[in-house]
């Protein structure tokens, strides 16, 4: 799981089985809650990538794609490892974000947009200098008031969780659903978390890329 950009996500990498007859799953979803406080969250599969890396094949490469509807043959188990995004979340980490980037932007397109770009590295390492200082003072007094507003959009807090994947096929009525897995978060790992607001409000004033922190939970 990691907080990124566009809102909270979660990574898992599974096998779905289609038993007696050839199955077009249309969505795919993953219902997490808290279990302290029973809150409850939707994820919708984003991406799709290939589970299978083959080490030291050239050239290495990982194929990634949109989640749409796909086919699982009949008798078939069809392996995937996929993102899963809190769509609601991911728009009002957006609206923020657009803020905190157009304020930014306020700031510092009268100051650069005349000079000349940088011809060495003493000079670049100048303008990263200057943009620090520029940035530090900006978000001390943020008018976007960003970080308390990010802060309010997590929810990875220390403590058990439990997750079921659902799948919904083409013509069939009922709802297909895993079975619950539980996992633990402990206290190292919502701190990593957390320090992702500070990432995402660097990046959206484009002084890092994005670098987001990762938890890589242990199943029960």
């Amino acid at each position: 799981m990691f907080n990124g950009l566009f809102g909270a996500n979660i990574g898992i990498k599974g096998v779905l089985f289609s038993e007696n007859k050839r199955s077009l799953v249309t969505s795919v979803r993953a219902i997490l809650q808290r279990d302290d406080d029973a809150k409850r969250h939707r994820f919708n599969l984003q991406l799709i990538r290939d589970p299978k890396i083959i080490i030291g094949a050239q050239p290495q490469s990982v194929e990634t794609e949109r989640a749409g509807p796909f086919v699982i043959d009949k008798d078939d188990a069809h392996g995937f490892f996929g993102t899963f995004v809190d769509v609601e979340l991911m728009a009002q980490m957006s609206a923020i974000v657009t803020e905190l980037m157009a304020e930014w932007s306020k700031l510092v397109i009268p100051i650069f947009s005349e000079r000349s770009p940088a011809q060495n590295d003493a000079e670049r390492d100048a303008l990263i200098a200057e943009l620090e200082t520029l940035y530090g003072a900006f978000i001390a007094n943020d008018p976007t008031d960003s970080a308390r507003r990010l802060r309010e959009c997590f929810y990875w807090v220390a403590g058990n969780y439990t997750f079921h994947v659902e799948c919904e096929v083409k013509r069939d009525k009922r709802i297909y659903r895993g079975d619950d897995w539980h996992f633990n978060l402990i206290p190292v790992s919502e701190d990593r978390l957390r320090s992702n607001v500070t990432l995402i409000q660097r990046a959206s004033c484009q002084l890092v890329a994005a670098n987001w922190q990762t938890v890589y939970a242990e199943y029960n």
